[in-house]
């Protein structure tokens, strides 16, 4: 079980112990709050098996309200307070008394809204509307805003929620479906000590309409026929001999035989596969004279 710190005194049935120590105060002892001071509600132990490791959840909330409570501390935006953890040695954990310390600062609670170069927060007249925004609040926190019509013909009330993500942003949806585009607005978040933020409503953008061709047109076919004749040209009655390729032409001094290959295979009458045929007769030609 986890104890608030002990003294050497009453440290015998003690285990494991864990307080926080707040900064220095003059002519005073140093604030100090046992986490058994902070009863079983506020704080739980989480054991990570894989690999071995115990962490502490503390309720920060109730940190801040036991420490006042006790020691007549206001916490101040930037102080710096240091958690105490230590194992002491009538546990099978450790052979003397094992100490270690972790520092953390004290921020107030903040949240800012992003706006334009204007410091504006415009939207659309539209729904799903996004406002964003950053705040130093814990992962997981629910962030709630209001965002409040200054414009009397359309009044309004939009109170929309967010959650914060791990890097600290939130993002909220409003729906404006229903109001009018020049109607302006003060959004704040509501959960933090928020400043107040202008906004105003834009008219909401629409996708450009791409016409689609009437493919259903008929094509209108002329039914007389036109007037001018194209005249077809008697053909010539020059014949035109296509020499035969060459390809068994071979070197009589040796034993090589040499392929003769046509300039173009585009010719009258011949064709790729006449080609294909002539190389593969000059070929088998070689090998009947080599052998």
């Amino acid at each position: 079980m986890l104890y608030g710190q002990a003294s050497q005194a009453d440290a015998s049935d003690r285990l494991v112990g864990l307080n926080f120590e707040g900064p220095p105060v003059p002519n005073q002892d140093e604030p100090e709050v046992p986490v058994g001071d902070l009863t079983t509600e506020n704080f739980s132990v989480i054991y990570d098996d894989e690999n071995d490791q115990h962490f502490v959840v503390v309720d920060s909330t109730a940190m801040v309200d036991t420490f006042e409570n006790d020691t007549d501390y206001e916490f101040d935006d930037g102080d710096e307070f240091t958690a105490n953890f230590t194992v002491y040695d009538n546990s099978d954990l450790v052979d003397d008394d094992a100490t270690v310390t972790g520092d953390f600062d004290v921020e107030d609670r903040d949240a800012e809204l992003d706006t334009n170069e204007d410091d504006e927060i415009v939207l659309e007249a539209a729904s799903e509307q996004e406002v964003t925004g950053e705040t130093n609040l814990a992962p997981g926190t629910e962030v709630d805003l209001e965002l409040d019509s200054d414009t009397s013909g359309d009044p309004f009330v939009k109170r929309p929620e967010a959650v914060v993500q791990q890097d600290g942003t939130f993002t909220a949806t409003a729906d404006f479906s229903e109001n009018s585009a020049g109607s302006e607005f003060t959004a704040v978040v509501t959960t933090v000590d928020s400043d107040d933020y202008d906004g105003r409503l834009v008219d909401a953008s629409t996708d450009p309409v791409t016409d689609t061709p009437d493919t259903d047109t008929a094509t209108e076919t002329p039914d007389e026929p036109t007037d001018t004749d194209t005249a077809t040209p008697e053909p010539t009655d020059t014949d035109t001999a296509t020499p035969e390729p060459d390809t068994d032409t071979a070197t009589e001094g040796g034993d090589t035989a040499t392929e003769t290959g046509t300039s173009s295979g585009s010719g009258p009458g011949f064709t790729a596969a006449l080609a294909l045929i002539a190389l593969v007769a000059a070929a088998l030609l070689a090998v009947r004279r080599n052998n």
